[in-house]
């Protein structure tokens, strides 16, 4: 991650997660129960803004600030696409300070909702991996030491196989906090 990133990811939202929103949220809105006149069910706000956080979700960004500015409704059947761009990058000792700035459009291109976003990113280190070797077989390897974070991959140099590399590891799945 630096500076100018830019992460996207869309969203289509259907009758069903509002439904399931409604349930687990409590808000029982009537804009959010019955359609409209134009027989549109509205997308609720925090619903909407589960768009921008999936994208910090895979950076794995830890929120201390949110912010969202909501412009027009989003109504189920419609497709929303976030653009995050990360403003801010300052890698401290054991964490990255970040913030995003982010803007969510629909099918047509109107602004639905912006906002921001400023939390951190733990720093990874000595954490055990399973990687493919090139090699050999699948075994653990230990991360030296790391070099950056890419979106859910880590490129960190590691022993493999006896042999130095830089590798890029899909780590998600496989490192415990």
């Amino acid at each position: 991650m630096k500076i100018g990133d830019v992460i996207t990811w869309d969203r289509t939202f259907t009758e069903e997660d509002i439904r399931l929103f409604n349930q687990v949220s409590g808000d029982e809105g009537i804009h959010h129960v019955k359609p409209d006149e134009q027989v549109r069910l509205m997308v609720h706000g925090l619903l909407t803004a589960t768009v921008p956080t999936k994208i910090g979700g895979d950076m794995n960004f830890i929120a201390r600030e949110m912010r969202f500015q909501f412009h027009r409704p989003v109504f189920a059947g419609d497709t929303v696409k976030c653009e995050a761009i990360i403003v801010e990058f300052e890698p401290g000792e054991e964490y990255i300070n970040v913030r995003t700035e982010f803007v969510c459009r629909n099918q047509h291109g109107k602004e639905v909702m912006t906002g921001h976003a400023q939390g951190i990113v733990r720093r990874l280190s000595n954490h055990r991996l399973t990687a493919n070797c090139v090699l050999s077989a699948p075994q653990s390897i230990s991360i030296d030491r790391l070099i950056g974070v890419e979106g859910l991959h880590v490129v960190c140099a590691l022993e493999c196989c006896g042999l130095g590399a830089v590798f890029l590891a899909h780590a998600a799945d496989h490192l415990g906090h």
